[in-house]
């Protein structure tokens, strides 16, 4: 079951709650005249107002921005890389940092989720060849730090 909403899932219904707001508004005007006049009146300046509010405030951050500047850092250094990505039980669902070129062994950077002992132990025997990584991405700024390929050995971590 998904436990998440996006703002687009209510698109289909969104015409039926605008008809039946529309109406409530005139049979509201029709049977009060006054109060039908400043509800008319008040509810499109207060949805105004709340989107110059809404404006105003700073987009809470993603930490998916940081995938740039992480794959630019891996980038510069010389060598291939292997980066096991090691989420937080908190992890939003939907930042998914795993993703990979099409040809996925000429790629310079392969990611990997952490995925415990054995799962990981296979993808270092398979690129033995390349520098082994963790990423974190579950903190205020993505921690990344290089390892030997042992260091991928470890249980993923169980929280941030």
């Amino acid at each position: 079951m998904t436990v998440f909403s996006h703002a687009h899932y209510a698109a289909p219904c969104t015409s039926v709650f605008v008809l039946l707001l529309v109406d409530a508004c005139r049979r509201v005007f029709a049977q009060y005249r006054r109060v039908g006049t400043a509800l008319v009146i008040a509810a499109p300046v207060a949805w105004i107002a709340w989107q110059a509010w809404e404006l105003r405030r700073p987009a809470s951050p993603n930490s998916l921005s940081y995938r740039p500047s992480v794959e630019n850092q891996l980038t510069a250094e010389p060598g291939r890389h292997v980066v096991f990505v090691r989420y937080g039980a908190l992890h939003p669902l939907g930042e998914e940092w795993v993703y990979n070129k099409p040809d996925i062994d000429r790629s310079n950077v392969v990611w990997a989720r952490d995925l415990g002992q054995q799962a990981n132990r296979e993808v270092v025997e398979y690129y033995r060849d390349r520098i082994f990584w963790v990423l974190e991405p579950d903190h205020a700024f993505p921690r990344l730090s290089r390892c030997a390929p042992a260091c991928a050995d470890s249980e993923p971590a169980a929280s941030n």
